[in-house]
């Protein structure tokens, strides 16, 4: 089942090694997230950077609202906590490509 998918972690077998297994990885994508905001500022990407920090905030109230959503409707908290890693991962990558002075964004500079 693909739903299920989402919720296999490597390494971890029992419900409440997966829930601490997907929280440790939501804590690495929230401080991606962050570095990534980080960066942004230090290389004086003023106007990009607040661009970003509001994205982030809309975004934030949307991950949680669809997670919510998720949880609902699956009557699980592995469920919540699958949906908040997934989306927070899925959002590193999304600022990843729009920040300057990281690997995606200038291999895809490159790339031109």
């Amino acid at each position: 089942d693909e739903e299920d998918d989402d919720v296999l972690v490597i390494g971890c077998d029992s419900m409440l090694e997966i829930r601490d297994c997907l929280a440790l990885e939501l804590d690495r994508a929230e401080t991606d997230i962050a570095a990534l905001l980080q960066k942004t500022e230090q290389a004086g990407e003023t106007k990009l950077f607040r661009s970003m920090q509001s994205s982030q905030q809309a975004w934030l109230k949307f991950r949680d609202s669809q997670c919510g959503l998720e949880a609902l409707a699956e009557d699980s908290e592995i469920t919540t906590q699958s949906c908040l890693t997934r989306m927070t991962e899925e959002r590193a990558l999304s600022l990843r490509a729009v920040t300057p002075l990281t690997p995606a964004k200038n291999a895809a500079h490159n790339a031109r």
